[in-house]
């Protein structure tokens, strides 16, 4: 798995996320710095810096040396400056399940069912390639309540499991799939087509190569017979 196909971890907790994506907002619609974004969170540009790989394989920000938020991520950071709960989890609910590098994660957990926290902390580690320990422990967190923040994942009894808006997004998308590549009830039941009935119909061309070898002696009408034998087994001709 390349980097840029992959989902980065989040370097801090769900709190800074908020600030982060909140600043860029206040920053503008252009490309802004480390420093510009820093500044508008009130907070140094490493903890910016250090969540920028996650933000960005999300697809909330993007860019170089300056970055801007994309119009998914314009309208999750209005949400959260807004602080409209519901927006929030829509706009997440949008981001992560529109998210290619989102999906590996959702799919672990749709297969593998209700997980206990260590167990889904453990399994997603090993899909992004890292080692589960103490120092990445901080962004699995962080993760986790992203994922629960969007609504996609919920907390029972200790377990983790895909919610029931979860699953039917899941079963919507493959009905729709379904339906791109099932044919319609009225393509099933016209009759297959009769290429040579096809206007301009052209018959594929044969070609044959036929060695003769006739003796130097033989006659006219010795030879005439011959054509005229070869003429009868191709064309059918008595």
């Amino acid at each position: 798995m390349s980097k840029d196909d992959r989902l980065e971890l989040p370097g801090s907790g769900y709190d800074v996320i908020e600030k982060i994506l909140h600043a860029y907002v206040l920053c503008g619609d252009k490309p802004v710095t480390l420093d510009d974004v820093s500044a508008k969170a009130g907070m140094h540009k490493t903890q910016v810096s250090k969540n920028s790989a996650f933000l960005s394989s999300i697809g909330v920000i993007a860019g170089g040396k300056r970055k801007a938020l994309t119009s998914q991520g314009k309208d999750l950071a209005l949400a959260i400056g807004n602080k409209v709960a519901d927006d929030i989890v829509r706009q997440w609910n949008k981001v992560l399940t529109e998210s290619v590098n989102s999906r590996g994660i959702l799919d672990m957990i749709r297969v593998q069912g209700a997980l206990s926290k260590e167990t889904l902390l453990g399994k997603t580690a090993s899909i992004l390639g890292l080692i589960d320990d103490k120092n990445t422990r901080t962004g699995l967190n962080c993760l986790l309540e992203v994922f629960q923040k969007s609504g996609l994942l919920v907390e029972q009894d200790g377990s983790f499991s895909l919610s029931r808006v979860a699953l039917k997004e899941e079963s919507i998308d493959r009905s729709s799939e379904k339906e791109r590549f099932t044919p319609s009830s009225e393509e099933r039941s016209k009759p297959p087509i009769d290429p040579t009935k096809v206007h301009n119909f052209v018959p594929p061309a044969v070609h044959i190569d036929i060695q003769i070898h006739i003796d130097a002696s033989a006659s006219a009408d010795q030879i005439d017979h011959i054509f005229a034998s070869m003429a009868k087994h191709i064309y059918q001709k008595g």
